[in-house]
């Protein structure tokens, strides 16, 4: 990475922006995983992942949390959730639940707490990857970090944002970039675009890629090419893509990692990232051999008249899932490298 990287230990004297233990959860739509952390970057961590099935509310998360914690109770709480925030109550995008920031303070009395966007969090987590936890898209390792930089990340739905830099700090910038359109690059795209439009109406990157998906793209191949759709599951066609590379699986999975390279580099012209762009998730990931194929790669650069511009972008694939997690923690253990408003974002005992 160019520029600053995160420090390997807490530094100053100062009392935390956020006092530790530091409660940290990353609310999905029917799971989550929360974990404790200290100043001490390097020591060890608890965490646990629940199911959110048995859950009426995040509130009674949390109570369920403080519950299996009370011997060391914690004094702080970051939540991120997969949708729009803008205050201290923030609803999920693809959920009727609600997250209501001052009903938790107001029974739990934490010191300090902050609501986060998903991606938004796990933007933080992006210049604290280390070599080995991504893997380049294509040939050349180009240089991460030398302007703006986005996330997308494949998960629980699709999701982007963009991190900047403000007087050398970081800026994470939300975004609902996953329920943009989605168009044809190309004759074969078009072929199977173009039925589910007509079915469907508009395009929502979102709903096709995430869900059908990688499934719905294996069948609407076979349909194409006069055979019969065999109703895989994502995770199957996976399977028997890594199995035969040679196989009608293989031919989907690669179809459709390019599909996500040329929304990627949609996003990267959208917002300028010259600094790069990562794209996470746990299928992205499994399919990590498909993205070294060099048609990936030219999805992501074929943007007339920006060719050059994202030609010399990162583009990169990262290797772990928790990212929403792992920029928690890092905003939690260094506040101060954020350019973040905790006055206004922070909500605290004392405002109630």
């Amino acid at each position: 990475m160019i520029g600053f990287s995160f420090p390997t230990q807490s530094r100053g004297r100062h009392a935390p922006i956020f006092p530790f233990p530091a409660l940290l959860l990353d609310l999905c739509v029917t799971t989550a995983r929360a974990k404790v952390v200290t100043e001490d970057v390097r020591g060890p961590s608890w965490t646990l992942d629940l199911d959110l099935t048995g859950f009426s509310s995040a509130t009674d998360v949390v109570g369920h949390l403080m519950e299996q914690l009370s011997a060391d109770r914690p004094r702080s709480l970051l939540i991120a959730l997969p949708g729009p925030v803008l205050g201290f109550r923030a609803a999920f995008t693809n959920s009727d639940w609600i997250v209501d920031c001052l009903e938790i303070s107001r029974r739990f009395l934490f010191d300090n707490g902050i609501l986060l966007n998903d991606l938004e969090a796990a933007a933080f987590s992006v210049p604290d990857l280390g070599t080995n936890e991504v893997i380049h898209v294509g040939s050349r390792p180009l240089p991460f970090g030398s302007g703006p930089e986005t996330l997308i990340a494949l998960r629980t739905g699709l999701g982007a944002a963009s991190l900047r830099r403000f007087e050398q700090k970081y800026v994470s910038i939300a975004s609902e970039a996953g329920h943009i359109g989605l168009s044809p690059s190309n004759a074969e795209e078009l072929d199977i675009l173009g039925p589910y439009v007509r079915e469907h109406g508009r395009l929502n990157a979102e709903h096709f890629l995430f869900d059908p998906g990688l499934g719905f793209i294996h069948d609407a191949r076979l349909k194409v090419q006069g055979a019969a759709p065999v109703g895989l599951a994502a995770e199957a066609v996976v399977a028997g893509a890594l199995a035969d590379p040679d196989s009608e699986e293989a031919a989907s999975a690669r179809l459709f990692a390019r599909m996500i390279a040329n929304y990627a580099g949609d996003l990267a012209a959208a917002f300028f990232s010259t600094g790069g762009v990562t794209i996470a998730g746990p299928i992205l990931r499994t399919l990590a051999p498909f993205f070294q194929h060099p048609s990936i790669r030219q999805a992501f650069e074929r943007r007339a008249p920006l060719d050059q511009m994202l030609h010399k972008t990162a583009f990169r694939l990262a290797l772990i899932d928790d990212l929403t997690v792992r920029g928690l923690t890092v905003l939690a253990q260094n506040p101060s490298y954020f350019a973040i408003n905790f006055e206004n974002r922070c909500w605290r005992e004392a405002d109630l």
